[in-house]
């Protein structure tokens, strides 16, 4: 069950009011839909495999992962969040990062998983965002991104942390320009059940694809 804002602690109250970020220093306090999508995205790594986790937030997210075998790079924007994150969600297979994805930030490695839940419209470049997510992928790589989906929104408030909004159509083009190929198309029809489905329809969008470069 999420929790109310205003029963949140001070400091999840803090995090999460200066990014939109879902906190809360256990995982049975955050929206079931953020849970099941990383959950969801945790079905693609195998125990030992290198992941990436762009744009963490407050960390629980990376915990699933690791918790489901991976070796879990984490990075966010934000110190605070980071901070957070070492605080509430640590695992001995996981490191957090403060960093700008589309700034600066190198990845200190290449991934088999490359994980970008509810971050893409977020960001001023989503086409670089893509770009260097190919980039910290190996050769067939896999991603799974998320976003909420622009059908669902045409006729609610814009939402003041949001640079864009996508369309299953838009975001297949960002990505194959930025080279990934075997797209598939999720999505989730509720905001607050984990329930995951085939298709993008629903209200928000999970992007499965895979890195194109080719093997050596």
């Amino acid at each position: 069950m999420t929790r109310d804002p205003a029963s949140l602690d001070p400091e999840s109250r803090r995090v999460r009011n200066r990014g939109e970020r879902a906190t809360a220093p256990t995982l049975d306090g955050v929206n079931q839909a953020h849970v099941g999508r990383y959950r969801f995205a945790a079905l693609q790594v195998r125990p030992g495999d290198r992941v990436l986790d762009a744009g963490c937030g407050s960390g629980y997210g990376a915990r699933i992962l690791a918790d489901a075998g991976g070796l879990v790079h984490a990075v966010d924007v934000s110190s605070e969040a980071v901070a957070y994150a070492r605080r509430y969600y640590p695992h001995p297979d996981l490191t957090h990062y403060a960093g700008d994805l589309v700034g600066g930030w190198t990845p200190p490695a290449r991934y088999r998983v490359a994980v970008c839940l509810e971050t893409i419209e977020h960001v001023r470049r989503p086409d670089a965002l893509l770009v260097m997510l190919a980039r910290a992928l190996e050769p067939a790589g896999r991603l799974v991104l998320s976003t909420p989906n622009a059908r669902h929104r045409a006729n609610r408030r814009p939402n003041r942390f949001h640079r864009h909004v996508f369309t299953d159509a838009g975001l297949l083009r960002l990505a194959q320009a930025a080279g990934f190929q075997a797209v598939s198309f999720f999505s989730q029809p509720r905001r607050d059940s984990e329930r995951v489905v085939s298709g993008a329809r629903g209200r928000y969008l999970i992007l499965v694809a895979r890195n194109a470069e080719a093997s050596a």
